[in-house]
């Protein structure tokens, strides 16, 4: 029966529809257009999404997924893609299985690198698949029917269709915030703050009310990280409230106690919304880390996650970061997290690069912040840096920690990827970097992360620049004399980040004979990297006879960036069948991932179904939301792109697990 509350919203949304078919080409739906927008808003159209409304700094993917109670559950051993569902399969797709469960790259070599090269393409892929959407020559047809994120079968645009899958979403999973299961409500408290128009929002407020007083933990910290996306009226009271903490934050909190990661929570949704009325109070709790004893290391950490997204104030943020990173007061990890946000900042953050290179090179500091230093100049830097090429360079080829040479390599890669007018050419000897980490690199581990700045270094270039020739004919070379699939896997990838398209018949081998789930994943990921629609053939065939589930996630993530959509009758036919829960969250995964409108009724009626498997229904609601999505990529791209993944805080990998 329909309320006066879904009559009110209906209204909203038609009028919002009105004005929609009003605005001029070239405009996009929601938080700032099909152009780039905001950090949280769909695929990018128009232009390489990059921090906020900062063309350096891409945008970002969040949820936690901590368990009910007081204390957070232990991480599970497989991917955990939503707030609600813990056991997503493994693989490049499902945004960060810390564990792969097939092929080589699947364990963390702790003491050989804090991170494995498949974490790294976890939290940053999805600019790179953004920036498809840029480009004139990536792939064919108009913007299709969600923000362009795929092509209907003649190329056709439809905003109204944009519009009826939204409020479908909106509307559908409405109906499961009162779920008995709280897998699925938090799931889908977080899917609809991803998918529906902030200006539309503000019914809702009395939802997130509702969620944020649940007995239930991830469904209250969902709802405190929905507030931040959907800008209600009175999200930044509330976040302000949530993070001050005490009795007004339980009182909130349906009298539930308020801990140090929910507050942690409550600044990073700050720092989404990017409020100017609540700048003052925040920079107050993020300058006080220096002197206070008694702040928690989770609360610290979201305060400098949390300033690192805002798109408004930023060089008030980037001063008040600035003064933690060289405080001895502060601990040792949040100082080392500090770069990591001010990069994020974009040119606010600009005056500090010159103390940055000095961090890369004082050997008395904690290898962790030298490691975010490395990371933050790639992310700042351009090739005109000479000074800051030449230390990368350096640090490359002559550090003795694998960390250090790991991040300066996919520094050197994402400053050599931007063209300036000062610095149009490619030094050669950063070539020669690329060339003697993968020939004869002081650890196997370089290897990976070599092929991947070598990668991103010719992805902007011509393919027949000598620069473009010399990488992709390495990396060829490897890809057919290893016989590694961990080797195979990267390199795969990164000839997709080339663009190669002299790769693509070996990708398609790879694609569909390789007996290595995880290497058939990398290799679709790489066919959809170089963007030529031809090869959605091979990807579709394949995922028709997949068995493995990471693998299919990561074809149908292939499929809905080259915009074929002719996969997504057979996934339907899979999660209306009676099969297995594994099967039902492959398939509701894959349809996410697809990003096809024609899937929303579908994953409504499972993710409504209280008769399905609750994990599936969580699944379902995931799904739904990446569906939706409204921004150029993931919401919480702002907390994964140029992350330190060795640096371990509950606030970060929570948000980060988060498809």
């Amino acid at each position: 029966m329909s309320t006066p509350f879904d009559a009110f919203v209906r209204a909203l949304l038609l009028a919002g529809l009105a004005a929609l078919l009003l605005v001029p080409e070239g405009l996009g739906h929601g938080g700032g257009g099909g152009g780039g927008g905001t950090a949280s808003c769909g695929w990018a159209i128009n232009k390489v999404p990059g921090p906020p409304q900062d063309p350096q700094t891409p945008t970002p993917d969040p949820g936690t997924t901590t368990g009910g109670g007081s204390k957070p559950k232990p991480k599970a051993p497989e991917t955990r893609s939503g707030r609600g569902p813990t056991t997503p399969p493994a693989g490049p797709a499902t945004g960060g299985p810390k564990t792969v469960t097939s092929g080589a790259g699947a364990k963390k070599r702790r003491a050989e690198t804090g991170a494995t090269w498949l974490e790294w393409w976890h939290a940053n892929r999805d600019v790179f698949f953004a920036q498809l959407f840029a480009s004139d020559d990536a792939i064919t047809g108009r913007e299709g029917m969600l923000n362009g994120v795929g092509r209907t079968d003649d190329g056709g645009a439809d905003a109204a269709a944009l519009f009826e899958a939204q409020s479908k979403i909106l509307f559908g999973l409405r109906g499961v915030l009162d779920d008995a299961e709280s897998e699925v409500v938090d799931s889908a408290v977080i899917a609809i703050a991803r998918s529906v128009d902030p200006r539309f929002a503000a019914p809702l407020a009395k939802d997130l009310a509702s969620a944020l007083r649940s007995d239930v933990r991830t469904v209250r910290q969902s709802a405190i990280l929905a507030f931040g996306m959907l800008a209600t009226d009175d999200a930044a009271t509330t976040l302000r409230t949530v993070l001050e903490g005490g009795g007004p934050a339980r009182a909130l909190c349906g009298g539930h106690d308020v801990d140090d990661v929910d507050r942690g929570f409550a600044a990073m949704s700050l720092g989404l919304l990017s409020d100017r009325t609540s700048v003052p109070a925040f920079v107050e709790q993020l300058t006080a880390i220096a002197g206070s004893r008694n702040i928690g290391r989770e609360l610290a950490a979201g305060l400098v996650l949390g300033a690192g997204a805002f798109t408004t104030d930023r060089e008030a943020m980037a001063i008040s970061l600035g003064g933690l990173m060289d405080d001895p007061k502060v601990p040792r990890e949040i100082r080392a997290l500090v770069p990591v946000s001010l990069a994020r900042l974009g040119e606010a953050a600009s005056p500090f690069v010159p103390r940055l290179l000095m961090i890369t090179g004082e050997r008395d500091l904690d290898l962790e912040l030298r490691q975010s230093a490395l990371i933050a100049l790639g992310r700042m830097c351009s090739n005109a840096d000479r000074e800051v090429v030449a230390a990368l360079r350096a640090t490359a080829a002559n550090a003795t920690d694998a960390d250090l040479r790991h991040a300066a390599l996919i520094a050197l890669g994402e400053i050599t990827a931007r063209r300036t007018a000062e610095a149009e050419e490619i030094d050669a000897a950063v070539i020669e970097t690329f060339e003697r980490a993968i020939e004869r690199p002081k650890s196997r581990s370089d290897v990976a992360w070599a092929a991947l700045g070598a990668g991103q270094c010719v992805r902007a270039r011509s393919a027949t620049s000598p620069e473009h020739i010399a990488l992709t004919t390495r990396l060829l070379t490897l890809l057919e004399e290893t016989s590694d699939p961990e080797t195979k896997g990267v390199v795969a990838l990164s000839l997709g980040l080339a663009r190669a398209t002299n790769a693509t018949d070996a990708l398609s081998a790879l694609a569909t004979t390789s007996d290595v789930g995880m290497l058939r994943a990398c290799a679709a990921e790489g066919l959809a990297l170089i963007g030529d629609p031809a090869a959605a053939d091979v990807v579709r065939d394949q995922l028709a006879r997949e068995f493995d589930d990471a693998a299919s996630a990561s074809q149908a993530l292939a499929l809905g960036v080259l915009g074929d959509r002719r996969a997504t009758k057979l996934l339907i036919e899979r999660i209306g069948g009676h099969q297995s829960a594994r099967t039902l969250v492959a398939s509701a995964l894959a349809l996410g991932r697809l990003r096809d409108p024609a899937a929303v009724d579908p994953l409504l009626e499972l993710a409504r179904d209280e008769s399905r498997p609750a994990v599936a229904r969580g699944f379902a609601a995931i799904a739904l939301g990446l569906i939706g999505e409204r921004s150029p990529v993931r919401w919480n791209s702002r907390f994964c792109v140029g992350t330190n993944p060795g640096l371990d805080f509950d606030v970060q990998s929570e948000v980060m697990d988060i498809l």
